[in-house]
């Protein structure tokens, strides 16, 4: 637990060091280009027709999966980077995104709906073999995390407070996994062991 601790302390002291010593812009680049895209001249740093960068470098595995991932609109903001700043400082990036530092982070309603989708593509590997296809998944893995909001809604309106020391604690123990262990016994007809 002392590791962890440690590791949470550098992260934070890290970003902290980042927001004070936020660099300056990059100076202007008053460097004559002529767009290989659509062949306007132009001084900058990108096309003013086509918006293609003035400085174009070699395709990598990045370029790979920003391309893959900008099919479903998910290309030009750091989705991985937004989750783990939900884990590791999810206050703050809340408090960014409200303060309208919006192309840092990626769009809630679409995070939730990648995130359903990885859930249900996760929970239909894992009970694959009980007999419920793709989309009868889809639709009880959104009954299932309607039922866990109520339970959260519940739990708060019930306890009045939510203590930030214990609340992660909280959730885990009572709001998922008590109800998860009874949902998925009832609807793919396992044993508790077995569900567990």
């Amino acid at each position: 637990m002392t590791y962890i601790k440690k590791k949470l302390r550098q992260y934070r002291l890290k970003i902290q060091r980042q927001r004070r010593e936020s660099l300056p812009p990059p100076p202007a680049d008053h460097t004559a280009h002529t767009c290989p895209n659509c062949g306007a001249h132009y001084h900058g740093r990108y096309c003013p027709q086509c918006s293609m960068p003035a400085s174009w470098k070699r395709m990598t595995l990045k370029s790979l999966t920003m391309g893959f991932l900008d099919v479903w609109g998910m290309g030009n903001r750091p989705i991985f980077r937004s989750i783990e700043q939900l884990f590791l400082r999810p206050g703050y990036m809340i408090r960014d995104y409200l303060a309208g530092h919006h192309l840092r982070y990626f769009p809630p309603f679409k995070m939730l709906a990648v995130l359903i989708v990885l859930m249900v593509l996760a929970a239909w590997i894992v009970f694959r073999r009980c007999g419920l296809n793709l989309v009868e998944t889809t639709f009880s893995q959104i009954y299932i995390n309607c039922q866990m909001q109520v339970v959260a809604i519940l739990w708060v309106l019930l306890t009045g407070t939510i203590s930030p020391a214990n609340f992660a604690i909280r959730c885990i123990r009572h709001h998922c996994t008590a109800p998860l262990f009874y949902d998925f016994r009832q609807l793919y007809r396992l044993k508790m062991w077995a569900t567990i």
